[in-house]
C-alpha cells in the first residue's frame, strides 16, 4: 500500500481513514475539489463517499478513474441508498460498502490493495 486518494467530506470518516492508512504505511491525499482531482497523482486505491455533499463523485469518476485504469475504486454510503450503490457499481466502482461495513473492512481492504 502506497498512495490512497480519498474523496470524502465527513471529518470523522476522514480521520479514521487517515489513521488506518498511515498505520499500514501508506500515504493519503484528500480530494476536496475537482481541481484537486485533476492534479492528483496516480494512486494505488481510491475511496469514495457516495454521499459527498459538495461533489457528485459518480460524475467525477472518469477523472478519478479512467476506464483503462487498474486502480481499484471502493465506495461507501448509507444502507438506505441501494440505488446509488448499484449505480456506482455499474460505472466502475469495484465494491460498495455500507458506512459501518466500510469501517469494519478498511484494514482488510488496505491489506489486499
Amino acid at each position: 500500500m502506497r498512495l490512497v486518494l480519498v474523496v470524502v467530506d465527513d471529518l470523522m470518516f476522514s480521520s479514521r481513514i487517515q489513521q488506518t492508512v498511515k498505520a499500514h504505511g501508506g500515504s493519503i491525499i484528500f480530494i476536496r475539489s475537482e481541481a484537486d482531482l485533476e492534479k492528483a497523482p496516480k494512486s494505488d486505491l481510491i475511496i469514495l463517499d457516495l454521499e459527498h455533499r459538495r461533489l457528485s463523485v459518480l460524475d467525477l469518476l472518469p477523472l478519478v478513474h479512467p476506464t483503462n485504469s487498474s486502480t481499484p475504486v471502493i465506495a461507501y454510503c448509507s444502507h438506505v441508498y441501494t440505488e446509488l450503490a448499484e449505480r456506482a457499481q455499474s460505472v466502475g466502482v469495484k465494491q460498495v460498502f455500507t458506512k459501518g461495513g466500510f469501517i469494519q473492512q478498511l484494514q482488510s481492504i488496505l491489506e489486499q490493495s
